[in-house]
């Protein structure tokens, strides 16, 4: 029978696939839950202040949004919160 600190232990590590390496799962899932954290506030925030977006999104659009360095899960979540179909 075993105890639950050794299966806390045992689940606590996987294998990184790309080198073999030992990977802390809770690590992957505390960056996962920060991201799903902030894309999560940026849609409150939007869906707050949309009445005041809405007048800037075509400069937005053009000169923020229209980068290479900007992450698609931000666009898309900006455009979704505001229901503005993704370019």
């Amino acid at each position: 029978m075993s105890t639950g600190a050794e299966d806390e232990d045992s689940s606590a590590m996987e294998v990184d696939s790309e080198n073999g390496n030992p990977k802390k799962r809770s690590e992957i899932g505390e960056r996962q839950q920060w991201c799903l954290s902030t894309l999560g506030y940026l849609t409150a925030f939007t869906r707050q202040y949309a009445k005041e977006i809405w007048p800037h999104m075509e400069k937005l659009e053009s000169e923020v949004f229209s980068g290479d360095d900007v992450h698609p899960l931000f666009l898309q979540t900006i455009f979704s919160a505001l229901q503005f179909p993704l370019q």
